[in-house]
């Protein structure tokens, strides 16, 4: 790591021993089947929003968080989806991360901006666009990234070391640099999705590793809680919580994180699983406390 710095992280230490959770599970959905490799999700309000993975049309799903249906749909009319990998929100904007590139050298990221109205009123919306400029010593793929205070911050996925790189990029510009690291972590996961909690300053991250895939009996999520997000986000204390999904081979891996309305929970979407013809992309709901 760069620099360690004190900050208050909850859980178990990833670095001792990790808790496995069989009983925080509140609820599970079924998602739509438009919403098959669901890679971000977000909450205004009392409404969530979704989208899908790269190669899929540039929309943006709304989702009834109580049966995992479609409410409405929203086309991005200016945007691509190469790799759509996560979504963030502040208090006026929505931020889509094109951010993805597991299957190829890319050499700028594009974030599609669009205004939460806009979101909430259109079925058509406009985006502003920002590059991110970057090259091969960069990390290939970022599949995680959130939004504090007018910086976005990506995290790399590590697919082989699980070493998570953390880069803080400033988005009031239609152009940036992805820089240097502020940040790099050792840990047991690759990380796939990230939110941040502005009322509670907290941070929370999702990843999987390879066993858990490979595990046909259980399902495991992997929550990394920061309770005092800063600049530089890992220490040695840093934890984790694992939650255990019994027999849930249906779907493939967490993708993408974010709070509840109360705090109390978060939701956690899960890809669908390609080779079970009968697969459905999932939403989980986990206690906290």
């Amino acid at each position: 790591m760069l620099k360690i710095i004190s900050i208050s992280i909850l859980i178990i230490s990833l670095f001792t021993s990790c808790k496995k959770d069989h009983n925080s599970m509140r609820s599970k959905y079924q998602l739509d089947s438009k919403l098959g490799e669901i890679s971000g999700i977000i909450r205004i309000g009392d409404k969530y929003f979704g989208h899908n993975d790269s190669g899929s049309d540039p929309i943006i799903y709304e989702i009834n968080i109580e049966d995992g249906t479609v409410a409405r749909e929203i086309y991005i009319s200016n945007a691509i989806n190469i790799d759509w990998e996560d979504i963030a929100v502040d208090s006026h904007h929505i931020y889509i991360g094109d951010i993805g590139g597991n299957k190829t050298e890319r050499d700028s990221l594009e974030i599609y901006k669009v205004k939460i109205s806009d979101l909430l009123n259109l079925h058509i919306a406009f985006s502003e666009i920002i590059s991110i400029n970057k090259d091969t010593t960069h990390p290939k793929d970022f599949e995680a990234m959130l939004v504090k205070e007018g910086s976005l911050y990506l995290f790399s996925k590590d697919i082989d070391g699980y070493i998570c790189k953390t880069y803080k990029v400033d988005i009031s510009e239609a152009y940036s640099e992805l820089g240097n690291p502020i940040d790099e972590m050792k840990l047991s996961v690759a990380i796939t999705g990230a939110d941040y909690n502005p009322k509670t300053k907290e941070a929370a991250l999702i990843g999987y590793s390879f066993f858990d895939r490979s595990n046909v009996l259980n399902f495991e999520i992997n929550v990394l809680r920061i309770s005092n997000f800063q600049n530089k986000e890992f220490n040695s204390d840093t934890n984790i919580k694992t939650y255990i999904i019994n027999n849930s081979i249906e779907v493939l891996q967490a993708e993408s994180i974010t709070y509840s309305s109360n705090n109390s929970e978060v939701f956690v979407s899960s890809e669908m699983n390609p080779v079970l013809p009968a697969s459905r992309a999932t939403l989980f709901s986990f206690l906290l406390y």
